[in-house]
């Protein structure tokens, strides 16, 4: 899958070991242009993290560089956009179509 951040273009790809570090779920590569999540995520906790790293993406491009370094905004914010637009078709409707 594509995502596309703010103009730029991201390859999205599930592997088994992101970064070396078992506690990690997900990363952006801003060079490779690529977002990395962890194989076997469950659905709920998958879209988080894909939300997690677009954040870091829209923050890195719009210059917030030191935003970009706060993991807890990040994460807080993450999982509260997720549950904002969680089974809202409604909502996503009336937004995007």
């Amino acid at each position: 899958m594509i995502i596309n951040i703010l103009g730029i273009d991201h390859n999205v790809n599930e592997i088994d070991l992101i970064d070396d570090d078992v506690n990690c779920l997900g990363m952006i590569d801003y060079k490779k242009q690529e977002i990395s999540l962890r194989k076997g995520l469950m659905k709920d906790l998958r879209s988080v993290t894909l939300i997690h790293e677009i954040l870091h993406g829209i923050l890195e491009y719009t210059g917030n560089g030191e935003l970009n370094k706060d993991e807890d905004l990040i994460n807080r914010l993450s999982t509260a956009i997720y549950q904002v637009f969680k089974g809202k078709k409604e909502l996503i409707t009336y937004l995007f179509f």
